[in-house]
């Protein structure tokens, strides 16, 4: 959901795309549900099920919700995970949506194993304040105007909705992972 144009986009020029999910979601007792959802999500940008990666779906080592999780083992978990090194990480940046330490977790991971994969590049979605969030498109001209010179790239959303495809709500899309198709 957080990241869903920026898959849509990578897609459409060609990039090979996996999903890391810490955990099935399942603090509700949802999990399983999740997992299909994030499963026909995936399928939805036209990344197959063999590229979804749940780390724990049975959340017997990291549990989901408002609990912080060994960083060291969260990264020795997803470097067994990854088969080769990816060209780029996506993932939440520091702040976390909204302060969820689940998302800090994850970045704090990728920057822990960005120190022994080499040459990759770590993308980090870009927390707001609150009041941000419905400025809509004026927010460009926010951005623009606090961000100077730093290069800031715009995503639209154009791809399938999560509506037609989600019965209930995904919060767990922790990692992306992406390689290129050559």
């Amino acid at each position: 959901m957080f990241f869903s144009p920026t898959l849509f986009t990578l897609k459409s020029v060609g990039v090979v795309l996996h999903i890391f999910c810490v955990t099935s979601g399942g603090s509700d007792g949802n999990g399983l549900i999740r997992i299909k959802e994030v499963r026909k999500s995936a399928n939805a940008y036209g990344i197959p099920n063999e590229r979804v990666h749940i780390l724990d779906p049975n959340e017997k080592i990291f549990v989901d919700g408002f609990v912080e999780w060994n960083i060291t083992s969260l990264a020795n978990v997803l470097l067994e995970r990854i088969k080769e090194p990816p060209k780029g990480i996506i993932t939440f940046d520091e702040w976390g949506v909204s302060g969820h330490p689940n998302h800090i977790n994850c970045f704090k991971t990728i920057k822990l194993i960005n120190k022994q994969l080499k040459n990759i590049k770590i993308f980090a979605l870009q927390s707001v304040p609150l009041w941000r969030k419905y400025l809509g498109i004026f927010d460009v001209y926010l951005t623009e105007l606090l961000e100077g010179d730093k290069q800031i790239v715009y995503i639209t959303w154009s791809g399938p909705t999560r509506q037609k495809i989600f019965k209930i709500k995904l919060i767990f899309f922790n990692f992306q992972c992406l390689q290129n198709n050559d």
